[in-house]
């Protein structure tokens, strides 16, 4: 029942209890009158015969697609006719889209899942080409169906995961696969190659001030050649150089990233939240986790300081601050402007406290539910590509 039906319902009863009453003297019989069309308004309104919802400002059972990740995917409408098959099932026919890709249209191959109210409904890899690749079926999906479609990885570089979904036919994005309309739709999954981001350290003139060494030295000059990446299943080190930081002291720099490859990127693919940067303080008499701040150099490229860290990234990173920012793509350089303080004590050469840039991918948990975030739940097995930190060098 839409809040205007009720409105009129409850004018009618309250109208027709007052001439009843003969509250309004001789108009009373009108006002019975009109009280007896109100109510009937009202009644056809509440069992849908008429639609008000167009005057109330509410949308009856119209609803836009469910962004929110494990979401329900609301059906675009009632389910038509030619939706309904005799053995009970729909067809999506599935590619995934190298959109990153400038030289001509390539596919990759990539595992995809559909999905309905976190509920997991098929599965299938899709094919790796040009134009022309042919498309792979999931053809156990329930008729008249709604839910997402996901592109999830394991552990290591190859493919981004995405769920960003277009509708081959229809030509638009999409929350996902829906077979209200017919039984059978073409999809692209849309994302990328995935790879890991290089790390390379500045000081506040911005001249290179990071390597790989341990100790803390070798870099120099304004050249990215010390810079430090992790691999797809692997950590990157790198180390900022070595610097002596007393009470209340403070460091200013700067770190690069970049992601490497080509058409890649880091994160799950064109999401808001992709990367995780979180903060070690290593030694929490000498650092809080108030003492390090964060924020991107670069235009269009955000930070956003999290109340809190994501659980995941606490247990297997050791962190006590942390923030998102989007997903990065390769050719692209990103830059985060930061200030380091010993807001408790003088810093010793035990004091090394780090920077984790980490990847937030969509990945089937051990629990077989898909999970948007860095590691596993069990083991704490990273997910995606290695991660990369700069540990500053302190004395």
């Amino acid at each position: 029942m839409d809040v205007l039906s009720l409105i009129l319902l409850v004018l009618g009863i309250v109208i027709a209890l007052l001439a009843f009453l003969n509250a309004f003297g001789k108009a009373s019989k009108v006002v019975g009158v009109v009280s007896v069309a109100l109510f009937i308004f009202g009644i056809l309104g509440a069992i849908n015969i008429i639609d008000f919802s167009v005057f109330s400002g509410q949308q009856g059972f119209v609803s836009a697609p469910q962004q929110q990740f494990g979401a329900l995917v609301q059906p675009s409408g009632a389910c038509l006719p030619q939706a309904i098959t005799s053995n009970g099932l729909s067809q999506a026919d599935v590619l995934y889209r190298n959109a990153e890709n400038t030289t001509g249209i390539g596919y990759l191959a990539a595992s995809i899942s559909a999905n309905a109210g976190g509920s997991f409904i098929a599965s299938t890899t899709t094919n790796a080409g040009g134009a022309g690749t042919s498309y792979v079926s999931m053809s156990t999906i329930p008729n008249c169906g709604a839910g997402e479609l996901i592109s999830t990885v394991t552990t290591g570089a190859g493919v981004a995961s995405s769920r960003k979904v277009t509708d081959v036919e229809k030509k638009v994005s999409v929350a996902g696969y829906d077979f209200t309309d017919k039984a059978a739709h073409k999809y692209e999954i849309v994302g990328a190659s995935g790879d890991v981001v290089n790390i390379q350290g500045r000081d506040n003139a911005l001249a290179a001030a990071s390597s790989g060494n341990i100790n803390g030295s070798g870099a120099g000059g304004a050249t990215n050649t010390f810079a430090v990446s992790g691999t797809g299943t692997a950590d990157g080190t790198g180390y900022f150089v070595n610097t002596s930081l007393g009470s209340k002291g403070s460091i200013n720099f700067y770190i690069d990233i970049r992601v490497n490859g080509s058409a890649s990127v880091f994160g799950a693919y064109d999401e808001p939240d992709g990367v995780v940067i979180s903060y070690d303080t290593e030694t929490a008499s000498i650092f809080t986790s108030n003492s390090l701040d964060l924020q991107s150099d670069v235009s269009g490229w955000s930070l956003t300081k999290l109340g809190s860290c994501p659980s995941d990234v606490v247990s297997n990173r050791n962190v006590e601050a942390c923030w998102s920012a989007p997903s990065m793509k390769s050719g692209k350089l990103y830059r985060i402007k930061g200030t380091l303080v010993a807001d408790g004590g003088d810093a010793t050469v035990e004091s090394n406290p780090a920077i984790w840039i980490d990847d937030k991918v969509f990945f089937r948990d051990i629990d077989g539910q898909i999970k948007y975030q860095s590691f596993s739940s069990s083991g704490g097995t990273n997910q995606g590509v290695g991660g990369t930190s700069m540990q500053f060098v302190l004395s």
